[in-house]
């Protein structure tokens, strides 16, 4: 994350969890429970737990850390189809297209 964008740490709600991912709550809480989310912090005692939090800073972080895996992923799909395109259409590194009457 850009320092100009790091503040000091808060705990948030699910409701500003929801409103910063743009993700459902019953897909925050499948993404948790395969520990691809950033775990809720309990604030309550017992087994109610009707008051949890998340880290600002964690939730900002995932963010961040799924849209370099969909840059990588867009930078591998360019690169797939580039090459494809450059076996299928025979370009030479000179970018010449090969013809067949040599």
């Amino acid at each position: 994350m850009e320092n100009a964008q790091k503040q000091s740490d808060r705990l948030i709600n699910l409701q500003e969890v929801i409103a910063i991912t743009a993700v459902s709550r019953s897909q925050i809480y499948n993404l948790m429970k395969h520990q691809d989310f950033p775990a809720s912090l309990s604030l309550s005692y017992g087994k109610a737990n009707r008051c949890s939090r998340w880290s600002f800073n964690e939730v900002i972080d995932w963010i961040e850390q799924k849209k370099m895996i969909g840059l990588n992923k867009k930078r591998s799909i360019e690169q797939s189809h580039d090459s494809f395109l450059r076996s299928y259409l025979s370009i030479t590194p000179d970018n010449q297209p090969k013809t067949n009457m040599d």
